[in-house]
């Protein structure tokens, strides 16, 4: 069941006072964020490789997957760099 059809299946179950949803017009909010965040070759694929398209992309640190848990586990909790 893709997100709209539960959507709508919420919307029948409860009322609009148990149930409201705000956020009806998702395409143009992702076209918003795609077009303030990201960088796009090609103006007609949407809302795909977008870790690979965001502007100004900077690399802070790597790991690798077996040292993957000990690096965020040494990650600060009020920053978004450990």
């Amino acid at each position: 069941m893709f997100w709209e059809e539960k959507i709508e299946y919420l919307k029948k179950e409860f009322t609009q006072v148990e149930f409201s949803f705000p956020f009806h017009d998702w395409i143009n909010i992702m076209k918003k964020i795609e077009n303030i965040f990201l960088t796009k070759e090609h103006p007609e694929y949407h809302f795909c490789n977008w870790s690979n398209q965001i502007k100004h992309k900077t690399l802070i640190t790597s790991t690798d997957m077996g040292h993957l848990q000990t690096t965020l586990a040494q990650l600060y909790d009020d920053s978004n760099i450990g």
